[in-house]
């Protein structure tokens, strides 16, 4: 968060997007495979993440456990939502079956957008609840912000599968 900050803060007039991402049912993973396998599996899903760093103004970071981040500057809306849908697919195509036979993996995308010059603390806490609704709409889907100034009580997000709904 910082590099991006750091790296994204004066652009005063460029849309900012935050992408976090969480890998579904991560403990099953550790419990089935191993630990050295969810070790292996989270070194692949941050090397893959890393490639969007090359075709796209982004970061990429793991904030902790099974969370990681790409933070986006110069492109909103639709295109911040393709963007996530690009990156939940091209991680559930990362080769898992080389680190453990029928290895399969999914993540739940929370997606926010502002300005790159604005504080990141609320964005962050907006992606988040936008992580956690594509949680409890069934996990491996990216849901999107749709107005980061209202997100509060109500405010609507909008994911890939059905309609959109309140988060409350």
């Amino acid at each position: 968060m910082a590099r991006c900050a750091k790296d994204f803060g004066g652009r005063t007039t460029m849309p900012f997007g935050l992408i976090l991402i969480d890998v579904d049912r991560f403990k099953a993973v550790n419990d089935e495979f191993g630990h050295q396998a969810g070790d292996e599996a989270l070194i692949l899903l941050a090397d893959k993440l890393k490639t969007f760093e090359a075709s796209h103004d982004c970061h990429a970071g793991r904030l902790g456990g099974e969370e990681f981040v790409l933070g986006v500057s110069g492109i909103a809306g639709a295109d911040l939502r393709r963007l996530g849908e690009a990156v939940r697919t091209e991680l559930a195509k990362c080769p898992f079956d080389a680190i453990a036979p029928d290895l399969k993996i999914t993540v739940s995308i929370g997606i926010a957008q502002g300005l790159a010059d604005g504080p990141f603390g609320p964005l962050y806490r907006v992606a988040d609840d936008a992580l956690y609704a594509a949680k409890r709409a069934g996990r491996n889907r990216v849901v999107t912000v749709e107005d980061v100034s209202d997100h509060g009580a109500g405010s609507t997000f909008t994911h890939g599968a059905g309609p959109p709904h309140s988060v409350r």
